[in-house]
């Protein structure tokens, strides 16, 4: 049976994180520098959480969430959601998303939004089996 600890991003968790954002990416690597320099930038941030699914040192998954403010309340955004293929389908993004309601609910969201590509339909029931609706049409624009 898998054993499952939902935590905080460790920096010990760096290394395993690139292999499970190069899956994220589709191959495309990250530098331990800069994975080093944007995990010191998450340390100083309240409003910034990556959240990693661990058996003992081994990361099976992560996800971030962000707080943001408007003037009508607080709510959540949902990034970078990754669950390494070998530990797909064994409950890891479920404890990921169950951990990513509480912290919603700890912070007095009025609701959580995330974006997925649209190839990624796999992904897409998996969001809608955690509650997530597709009555949005989400965009995004790249700076790169």
């Amino acid at each position: 049976d898998l054993y499952m600890e939902i935590r905080t991003l460790q920096q010990k968790d760096l290394e395993q994180m690139s292999v499970l954002y190069e899956e994220l990416l589709h191959g495309e690597k990250m530098t331990m520098e800069h994975m080093e320099k944007m995990f010191r930038k998450i340390q100083k941030r309240k409003d910034v959480t990556v959240l990693v699914a661990a058996d003992g040192d081994r990361c099976m998954g992560t996800v971030t969430a962000v707080l943001c403010y408007g003037l009508d309340g607080t709510f959540m955004v949902v990034e970078n959601v990754v669950v390494s293929k070998a530990c797909r389908r064994k409950g890891v993004g479920k404890s990921l998303f169950e951990k990513i309601d509480e912290l919603a609910e700890q912070n007095n969201c009025g609701y959580t939004i995330l974006v997925s590509s649209d190839f990624r339909k796999k992904a897409h029931k998996f969001y809608e089996d955690m509650g997530y609706t597709d009555g949005v049409k989400g965009f995004r624009k790249v700076y790169k």
